[in-house]
């Protein structure tokens, strides 16, 4: 088949084209590489029509798996010249399909709807010129292969340029990352009979130093402002330092650094001090004692206390200079706490590893082993100073630490346990009295969320104690601790009234978001509150999260929403009589049926009593039963084979 191509370009105003009636008048030059014919199967024919933009041929780069044959019998006669060129290039690339190959097999076939899924990259070139003295007449041929398959077809609406768009769909904003803390709690009041504790106080460490603790007020060591961080220690820090003499100048404090490499070896209580260490403050005003501020008289306080670094150190204080001296003698053991150490005693001395090497000392003795977490510790204090020690660094995990009273001399005001809000530099302590606590108390670390983590509603986050909500916008939030909040979340709500709930107007639209929102309808206000099942964020005797059954004079299509986004509409509970015709139909359907298993078991049970008669007829008219006078003359043996045969048929 021979197919004529014909292409007419536009000439400069300068240029005077004159073409013959009677021939085809083109001035074409194709690219080095683009100067191929199609070869076609016996049925189908290539009609290169090419639309106004698409007068170009088709060069195919090397990552096309269709490479063009050149057929030697095409023959052009083209004049070139310099002026009026027209360039269009085009580059697409596509997927390729498994029917394309990289070797263009002759078998392989190319049908319309497979061309936008092949991998190619097309250069499209086209030069033209119109000559007033140039004529010429362009023929091709295309050779036909019988046993070429490979069939292509150029869409007369395809285009010469083509631009891919990517399309983005908008990436949702990720839910904000809040980060794990590890929370406290202390039990006590232990009840011998049940072996549990009946009370409980969660305590917050307290990360900021007070206005009244030494560093601040003497500027032990260097100046120290009321509020700054607790440092967390390090051999070069430059504000973890510690002297037990008051030294303000920072170089001319102490250099040891035992006391911030664990196991602690013989922390003598000043150079470079952990973050417990240095809250502690031991030695100074007070010499062999504590001096965090908190000391109270006959009181065992403890609390505590969390670093730069990340750590948490429990605080053991006994006493307050200027009281009775006194002893204490405790045996502790513990679940998931091996690399917790003694980190400093007061009146220091080696921590020995032995468990109980300190079980019947009176003087200050300490024992801790790592390997099982137990130990035994002593203190003996004098009425001038206050004693105690630094355990940690506590474990990132959930852990316990149990705490047996062995002896007690003169804390008769009992334990204060202290907790702060989060970065603040105030302690809040409640007072235990020594009946609830010389019987034992545990100390208990978990993730602060892993309560509040579990509730998925604003309503009853707000309302459960130590939980808040943290408000993400349109309706979404996440639930977290109070404890570790803080700065964490922009807009958290705690103990109020969550918005969502406000929206609705009526019952019926109300309690239809007890689940998402934590909503309930109060009647006395006719409003619409947040809370948990029984207590409202807000006063109200007739707070109620059931679902509402409208009066007679409201129908569901009255309930209005004041926002401006469309709610469902309220669907309306069925009533008792239309409920409750399913549980009648089932009830009477099980009745029938085990009333009909019961009648077949008893026939088949009288019809194999009638077939076991006839077959055995003697065993109705004979007595089993033995004469007793007879049955006590036998042999033993053969009285118990008699007894077994009096057993009925």
């Amino acid at each position: 088949t021979a197919t004529t191509s014909t292409t007419t370009a536009a000439a400069t105003p300068s240029t005077t084209a004159t073409t013959t009636p009677s021939t085809t008048t083109s001035t074409t030059t194709n690219s080095p590489t683009n100067s191929a014919t199609s070869t076609n199967s016996p049925t189908n024919s290539i009609t290169p029509t090419n639309s106004p933009t698409n007068s170009a041929t088709s060069t195919n780069s090397p990552t096309n798996s269709i490479t063009p044959t050149n057929s030697p019998t095409n023959s052009a006669s083209s004049t070139q010249s310099p002026t009026n060129t027209i360039t269009s290039s085009t580059s697409s690339s596509n997927t390729p399909t498994p029917t394309n190959s990289a070797t263009n097999s002759p078998t392989a076939g190319l049908s319309p709807s497979q061309t936008p899924t092949q991998t190619s990259t097309k250069t499209s070139t086209s030069t033209s010129t119109s000559s007033p003295t140039t004529s010429s007449t362009t023929s091709t041929t295309s050779t036909i292969s019988p046993t070429s398959t490979t069939t292509s077809t150029i869409s007369p609406t395809e285009t010469t340029s083509s631009t891919l768009t990517p399309t983005n769909s908008p990436t949702p904003s990720p839910t904000p990352s809040i980060k794990k803390d590890i929370c406290f709690k202390v039990h006590y009041g232990l009840d011998s009979s049940s072996g549990e504790y009946l009370y409980n106080k969660i305590a917050i460490p307290i990360t900021r130093f007070p206005s009244t603790h030494p560093k601040v007020l003497h500027s032990v060591c260097g100046q120290t402002s009321a509020g700054d961080l607790i440092p967390g220690g390090t051999s070069s820090c430059t504000n973890c330092r510690w002297s037990t003499s008051g030294l303000t100048d920072f170089n001319s404090c102490p250099t040891t650094t035992s006391c911030v490499e664990a196991p602690y070896p013989l922390c003598p209580g000043q150079g470079h001090l952990n973050g417990g260490a240095l809250f502690f403050a031991y030695g100074y005003p007070n010499s062999l004692s504590t001096n965090t501020g908190y000391e109270t008289l006959d009181t065992l306080t403890t609390f505590f206390v969390k670093d730069t670094n990340g750590d948490s150190w429990l605080e053991w204080i006994l006493n307050k200079p200027g009281s009775t001296g006194g002893r204490m003698n405790i045996l502790v053991s513990g679940k998931n706490v091996g690399s917790s150490y003694v980190a400093l005693g007061a009146n220091p001395r080696p921590v020995q590893t032995l468990w109980n090497a300190c079980q019947f000392e009176t003087a200050d003795c300490y024992a801790w082993n790592t390997t099982y977490g137990n130990g035994t510790l002593s203190w003996q204090w004098t009425p001038t100073s206050a004693h105690g020690m630094v355990f940690g660094p506590l474990p990132f995990q959930a852990f316990n630490l149990t705490i047996s009273f062995r002896s007690i001399i003169n804390l008769g005001n009992g334990m204060q346990i202290g907790s702060s809000p989060v970065d603040s530099t105030d302690m809040d302590f409640t007072l235990v009295n020594s009946t609830n606590f010389t019987n034992g108390i545990q100390i208990e670390g978990f993730f602060c969320n892993s309560i509040c983590e579990k509730i998925n509603n604003c309503g009853l986050c707000s309302s459960t104690p130590d939980c808040g909500w943290c408000d993400y916008g349109n309706g979404t939030g996440q639930c977290l601790s109070t404890f570790v909040t803080g700065k964490q979340c922009s807009n958290f709500l705690s103990d109020v009234c969550c918005p969502e709930c406000s929206q609705f107007s009526s019952c019926l639209d109300c309690s239809e978001h007890v689940e998402d929102y934590g909503c309930g309808w109060c009647e006395d206000s006719k409003t619409c509150l947040s809370g948990n099942d029984i207590k409202p964020c807000s006063n109200c005797s007739t707070y109620s999260q059931s679902t509402c059954v409208p009066s007679p004079t409201q129908s569901p299509s009255s309930s209005s929403v004041s926002s401006t986004t469309p709610s469902p509409s309220p669907t309306v509970p069925a009533s008792t009589e239309e409920s409750s015709t399913p549980a009648i139909v089932g009830g009477v359907i099980g009745g029938t049926a085990g009333l009909v298993a019961a009648a077949a078991a008893v026939f088949f049970y009288q019809r194999k009593r009638e077939a076991i008669s006839k077959r055995f007829p003697h065993r109705s008219n004979i007595s089993l039963t033995v004469n007793p006078l007879f049955l006590r003359s036998r042999p033993r043996l053969q009285q118990r084979i008699m007894k077994m045969e009096e057993r009925p048929v």
